[in-house]
């Protein structure tokens, strides 16, 4: 809102009252701003609707989880031309020869814990993988205790997969799709797990990651 703070003279929050849905969000509360010439303003205050999934916003959601992001984009790469009949975009990687998938090796940590020792960012180095020609087929993980009381994360925990130069055409920061340069042979990738922090009740407190799997 536009305006000196100073003329504010009272702020009223009360629950928004109704099923006002637009814009891919909702309303929760409604903040009734009295100014010091005696008008009013009401603003809502609204959260935005989350597709496929619990979301870790505790404001917003009737049960927020913390969620392990990962997954495998398959989402076909255009250039600076709209893909349609004329201009495909790109096509999908060959298959890795046998030998080299057998010569890969796949990241698979079944418990992984981390300490927590401070609110704020983290970027924890969970291991190496040898991904068949660079090319990714399986990211994932769970949180064991995604409702945990003593701390919090927002936005969830990422699964970042980064390559370790050289590579041909050079290298993406991470590799999240079917899409990238294939490599000619096992290429190898530091998997990291990176997330927020926002309060911690409990210093020292371990989150546990389960079935971490990046191949």
């Amino acid at each position: 809102m536009a305006g000196n703070p100073a003329q504010l003279a009272t702020v009223v929050v009360r629950r928004f009252v109704g099923t006002d849905m637009s814009l891919g969000s909702h309303p929760i509360a409604t903040v009734d701003l009295t100014l010091g010439d005696g008008s009013v303003r009401a603003v809502d205050i609204r959260c935005f609707n989350v597709v496929g999934g619990a979301s870790s916003d505790r404001a917003c959601s009737p049960d927020p989880q913390i969620q392990v992001y990962g997954g495998v984009s398959r989402d076909v790469p255009c250039g600076p031309t709209p893909c349609d009949e004329h201009n495909p975009g790109a096509t999908p990687p060959p298959s890795p020869k046998p030998a080299i998938v057998a010569a890969s090796t796949p990241l698979i940590l079944r418990t992984l814990d981390i300490t927590l020792d401070h609110v704020g960012h983290y970027e924890v180095l969970a291991g190496v993988a040898w991904l068949p020609d660079g090319l990714l087929s399986q990211r994932s993980g769970e949180l064991a205790d995604p409702r945990p009381t003593t701390w919090w994360i927002d936005s969830g925990i990422a699964i970042d997969v980064r390559p370790v130069g050289p590579c041909p055409g050079g290298c993406p920061v991470t590799i999240d799709s079917i899409y990238h340069r294939p490599f000619h042979g096992p290429a190898q990738v530091r998997v990291y797990l990176v997330f927020d922090v926002v309060e911690l009740n409990m210093p020292g407190t371990i989150l546990e990651i389960r079935n971490l799997i990046v191949r």
